[in-house]
């Protein structure tokens, strides 16, 4: 390396993200995020680690660009 520049760190991005972040991510509120998974217009998993449920940042992805499909026809297929 020239100029004695260090490295740019490895950012990295988590697998799974809060429900905070997710609902940062769609650009709704967290209470509108939850809502939706209560009565199912969530289509992703919730995945529970202990007492935090946390959502696959892929499958968030996945399911907006697939157009929000609601929880019982997003499983299926």
């Amino acid at each position: 390396m020239s100029n004695n520049q260090l490295p740019e760190p490895l950012r990295i991005q988590p697998l799974l993200i809060s429900f905070a972040d997710a609902a940062a991510s769609l650009g709704i509120s967290r209470a509108m995020l939850y809502s939706m998974w209560s009565d199912g217009r969530l289509g992703p998993q919730v995945v529970k680690i202990g007492r935090r449920s946390l959502i696959d940042r892929k499958e968030l992805e996945a399911w907006v660009s697939a157009g929000l499909p609601p929880r019982n026809t997003w499983g299926a297929k």
